[in-house]
């Protein structure tokens, strides 16, 4: 089969079709001289279809779930729930590493019979790495990759949302690769605003079997009803507090 039917194949409901167009003509063409399109996949996840969504911190089921991070300047390769993990530097050999590790990993018994892996690339990598990498995870017998969104990457897992509260003041951290900070106050009123702008940057979908933690410390200023109203607020806009990890 041709190199771009294969690339086609594999990401097909994963990677809007315009995008696959345009990285498989692209790649028997002289390179053009500026920037090629890049990925935006952050903390706003990119790719609206075909994400691999799970919650962070979730188990998996006890899978031994290949996990493949792409950047400009290295490739990260773990295996969740097992003592797996390959790094290579992006110095111009990386793809023909990679296809021999993936390869190696296929033949591995931890992940007999399983055929899924994530791929996760942070934001800025060209999308042509993104598709390289797909082939490399197809030609290695792994049909289902799958891209994985920053907030449940176990490459590098992100900081989930956090309130600390203080005497009738609560700073909040947006978190899950934001760098939003707010402070609010504790009130009814200062509350609901607070949980509304957590809700609204959250990037883990507010829909069931996605649980979206946030993070609630009180200092020892906080009384009880303080905190009871963030939680109690927190909960109705279906977001979970937990106490700091």
């Amino acid at each position: 089969m041709a190199r771009g039917a294969t690339i086609a194949g594999v990401v097909a409901g994963l990677v809007p079709a315009v995008v696959v167009a345009a990285v498989v003509l692209a790649d028997d063409r002289p390179p053009a001289a500026r920037e090629p399109p890049t990925s935006t996949l952050g903390r706003e996840a990119a790719y609206l279809g075909g994400v691999y969504l799970h919650t962070v911190g979730d188990d998996g089921c006890g899978m031994a779930v290949p996990e493949l991070m792409v950047t400009r300047d290295r490739l990260v390769l773990i295996v969740r729930h097992a003592p797996i993990a390959w790094e290579v530097a992006r110095d111009g050999g990386e793809w023909v590493a990679l296809a021999a590790v993936l390869a190696g990993l296929r033949r591995d018994p931890v992940v007999e019979g399983l055929r899924t892996i994530l791929v996760y690339p942070k934001a800025g990598v060209p999308y042509r790495d993104v598709i390289r990498a797909y082939e490399a995870a197809d030609h290695a017998g792994f049909a289902g990759p799958w891209l994985a969104p920053a907030w449940g990457s176990s490459v590098e897992p992100l900081a989930p949302p956090r309130v600390a509260l203080g005497a009738g003041v609560a700073r909040v951290e947006a978190g899950l690769g934001s760098p939003e900070v707010r402070r609010f106050a504790t009130d009814a009123a200062g509350t609901a605003a607070l949980v509304a702008w957590l809700a609204e940057r959250s990037p883990v979908p507010a829909q069931p079997g996605y649980t979206r933690w946030v993070e609630v410390a009180a200092d020892a200023t906080v009384r009880a009803s303080e905190q009871d109203r963030v939680d109690d607020a927190l909960r109705a806009a279906g977001l979970q507090p937990m106490a700091p990890r």
